[in-house]
């Protein structure tokens, strides 16, 4: 039986893609930052390791190659961004275990919205016009004119995750307050230059969970997120079939080499019909589940692609709506 460790296993996506391990037939391994006792999750691995932060850098890239080694993990999926910023530079470090996301560059790209954005523009000027898909206005925060600005606006870092550092500006005095909070020297953690400023544009989340295997075959699962947490996770969706967005969101797949599975927003502006490009992420969508129980396993199906097999393509024909249900378990 092969091992697999899994990341970050108190997140929202976590119970669906051990499931989806297990029921594949891996050993599944599971880590997180908090003891095992405090997660429902940690009932549902064969074994669990407590690492440091992935902020922590090498100690905590240090406790994933040891638990590789000691464990015998043949693959890794992390779950956050945190820990993809820190494992996908440093594959060769993990061998013999293989990270279980698109390739490296394909990765870098996902993680910088300012390349992120520019690669789908481009690959948008082919696509079929219908849904209207755009990409959102975005300059660098360390270059915008505060006197030329149209509010109200969005100000988030280039690799941010969750909605953590991302502030809204409703007015000039609002920005003013903002802009003071960020060196333009790089006096703390990140300047002006880690930022970019947007418009701020209202409506619905859509979240298109997408599978694309190495072969060429994908599928695209959009859900419109009709209830979210405050760092963006869907607690009510309804799940619906567009095929125009369907396909531009292949395309899209396509254009940014992906492998396995991610997710792509976009904000559904209110009454324009625009759907405008937010971020894809490279990893398993918060709501993955939401897919899984709509009738397409998103998890078994990612393992098919990293393993260089056929990702099933038939998918459910038809809408629903979904919601996360919260329950108490005991755990010791």
């Amino acid at each position: 039986m092969k091992t697999i460790l899994i990341t970050a296993i108190g997140s929202f996506a976590a119970s669906a893609v051990i499931e989806g391990c297990r029921e594949y037939g891996y050993r599944v391994i599971g880590s997180d930052i908090y003891p095992r006792e405090w997660l429902s999750e940690g009932r549902e691995v064969d074994a669990f390791c407590k690492v440091p932060r992935a902020d922590t850098g090498e100690e905590y890239l240090n406790a994933v190659c040891g638990i590789i080694q000691k464990e015998n993990v043949s693959a890794v999926i992390p779950l956050t961004d945190a820990e993809i910023d820190i494992l996908n530079g440093n594959r060769e470090k993990l061998k013999p275990a293989v990270l279980f996301l698109s390739s490296e560059e394909s990765v870098s790209v996902f993680r910088d919205k300012v390349r992120c954005t520019k690669a789908v523009k481009e690959i948008l000027l082919h696509a079929d016009k219908s849904p209207e898909i755009r990409t959102i206005p975005s300059v660098p925060l360390c270059e915008a004119d505060p006197l030329a600005l149209d509010f109200p606006l969005i100000i988030k870092p280039l690799n941010g995750r969750s909605s953590e550092g991302l502030h809204r500006a409703a007015d000039r005095k609002e920005l003013q307050s903002i802009l003071s909070g960020i060196p333009e020297d790089g006096r703390g953690e990140a300047d002006r230059k880690d930022y970019i400023i947007q418009p701020m544009i209202r409506g619905n989340i859509i979240t298109v969970d997408i599978v694309r295997d190495t072969r060429g075959n994908c599928v695209a699962i959009p859900r419109e997120e009709l209830l979210r947490t405050h760092n963006g996770a869907g607690l009510s969706v309804r799940v619906f079939r567009n095929k125009g967005l369907e396909r531009t969101c292949m395309r899209l797949a396509e254009g940014l080499n992906v492998t396995g599975c991610v997710n792509m927003e976009f904000i559904f502006e209110e009454g324009s019909g625009i759907l405008w490009f937010l971020e894809c992420n490279p990893h398993f969508s918060g709501g993955t589940a939401f897919s899984c129980k709509y009738g397409y396993n998103t998890v078994k199906n990612h393992i098919r692609a990293l393993e260089g097999g056929k990702i099933d393509v038939e998918i459910p024909d038809s809408e629903c709506w979904l919601v996360k249900k919260y329950m108490e378990v005991r755990t010791k």
